[in-house]
């Protein structure tokens, strides 16, 4: 891939008009600060923006890991391995009864590893700096990897069988997927995400596979009693292979992307 290539960006203002300014809309040029080498495309390569800065992004090239601090104009190269499936990046963490805001933070799931990195950023080239490899001992290739939004230190890793859950960081996990009955309702994982609803409801883990989409309560999650937490989503949809699970905060919408089946939206009271 040659940079300035991989991606356009487009944004629109609130009445939906392009905003066609240099360095807003139009081709990313992607210029390397220092060193680096060009982004090797995968055939579906991950673009995460960060949960913080928007104007912060990394993307996951089957090289490196290539992070921006400027919509993707300018990179700095991560050296970090190969075969990038999914990215978690930027969040929050309560210190002291306040919300604090780490623009560092990053998950990263690649073939059997999960690396995390609280605090560093990369001046190119770098080896992985401020990372640490946390596999967890599974031996199935990971797939997706989402934070808790009110806590980066907690985190959930999928692969084909199993979910699991970190709440200090990946020093242990637990493994949530209930004992194979998750597997029986939507067979092989493909998808994850964490639903953040408003106060006074709560917080839902959605898991995307093989045949629809599956959720459990976030709380019923973390107790030895997941087993009997996993329920079947989505009166209507498709029973077809699930990619990707998006929410919306801010417009209170559910989004789901199915394989060859098309995308299906649900809004908050459905949720």
């Amino acid at each position: 891939a040659v940079p300035g290539q991989l991606f356009q960006r487009l944004v629109f203002d609130q009445n939906n008009n392009l905003v066609n300014f240099p360095g807003v809309s139009g081709a990313v040029s992607m210029t390397f600060v220092g060193t680096g080498s060009q982004v090797v495309e995968q055939f579906r390569t991950p673009i995460e923006l960060n949960a913080i800065d928007q104007r912060h992004l990394v993307i996951g090239g089957n090289n490196y890991i290539y992070e921006s601090f400027d919509r993707g104009q300018t990179v700095r190269q991560i050296n970090l391995g190969k075969g990038i499936k999914q990215l978690a990046y930027g969040g929050y963490r309560t210190i002291n009864g306040t919300p604090v805001a780490n623009q560092d933070v990053l998950w990263v799931v690649a073939g059997v590893n999960v690396f995390y990195r609280e605090t560093g950023v990369a001046t190119s080239p770098l080896p992985s700096q401020g990372f640490a490899n946390i596999h967890f001992g599974d031996t199935d290739e990971t797939l997706d990897v989402v934070m808790d939004p009110d806590d980066y230190r907690t985190a959930y890793v999928i692969d084909q069988n199993n979910i699991f859950m970190t709440t200090d960081a990946g020093a242990t996990w637990k493994e949530i997927s209930g004992g194979g009955k998750l597997g029986n309702l939507i067979g092989d994982f493909r998808a994850l995400n964490y639903i953040r609803r408003s106060p006074g409801e709560q917080d839902q883990l959605m898991v995307g596979g093989l045949t629809g989409v599956a959720r459990i309560y976030i709380e019923q999650a973390k107790t030895a009693d997941n087993f009997n937490g996993w329920e079947k989503y989505g009166l209507g949809m498709p029973n077809a292979p699930i990619r990707d699970i998006d929410y919306d905060e801010n417009d209170d919408a559910l989004v789901v992307a199915s394989f060859g089946r098309g995308a299906w939206i649900t809004n908050a009271t459905d949720i």
